[in-house]
């Protein structure tokens, strides 16, 4: 990839993130639930594990922070027990610092990608942020199997951290879409296929964070049901 193809895709994005940002919609007081204790440990793992993938995946420069009204919406459809519509529009915007300033994207004098480097660090990224999807999903397989002790208002908030957790792995699968794409001429097809390997893993796994999310709204809907019989 020449220099000239990441300062194009660099000013680009730059201009979706400028719009999305130039009015900001925060929902937290309004729309999302207020925050509360967790009714059993198994709630306060799941809230845990969301936020170190959050602040993780912000750290690393793999996402920007989900706009509020992106998870609001998921959200209100759980609640009312409607799927979330796979066209629904996700607000995004790849990080560009991530690609140009990362060190995997670091160029010798001539202009070509350090293709070890650019793997290496790609790879160990995908398997990290893959691993803290992975604690999130387990978390919430366990509140699901073990709801001892929980209300419908605090299921409602696990239905919130999880429709975050949601956001920010859509956010990041397009970040390393983006940085697969712009260092693939550099690398051997080898390291391209093992790369791939990783990001089919982590888009599978990001995917199951919404069926995540509708098992927990279904346990919430079941406890209307029964106390209303």
């Amino acid at each position: 990839m020449k220099k000239s193809g990441i300062v194009t895709a660099a000013i680009a994005a730059c201009l979706t993130i400028s719009a999305c940002a130039s009015a900001p919609i925060s929902v937290a007081g309004s729309v999302l639930p207020s925050m509360r204790d967790a009714q059993n440990v198994h709630q306060s793992a799941l809230r845990t594990s969301v936020t170190r993938l959050e602040d993780t995946y912000v750290e690393q420069g793999w996402v920007h922070r989900v706009q509020s009204m992106t998870s609001a919406g998921g959200w209100m459809n759980r609640l009312t027990g409607q799927s979330e519509n796979s066209d629904t529009p996700i607000e995004r915007g790849v990080p560009v610092a991530y690609l140009v300033e990362i060190p995997y994207m670091i160029s010798t004098n001539t202009g070509s990608l350090v293709a070890d480097a650019s793997m290496a660090r790609l790879a160990s990224d995908l398997d990290e942020a893959d691993a803290l999807i992975r604690d999130v999903n387990f978390a919430a397989q366990v509140l699901i199997r073990e709801p001892s002790a929980v209300t419908r208002a605090s299921l409602a908030e696990d239905i919130e951290h999880l429709e975050r957790a949601v956001g920010y792995s859509r956010q990041a699968l397009d970040t390393f879409n983006s940085a697969m794409a712009d260092i693939a001429g550099g690398l051997e097809q080898s390291q391209l296929a093992q790369l791939e390997t990783r990001r089919a893993r982590f888009a599978r796994d990001a995917e199951a964070l919404r069926d995540r999310a509708d098992d927990i709204a279904q346990l919430r809907r079941t406890l209307m049901t029964g106390a209303s019989s």
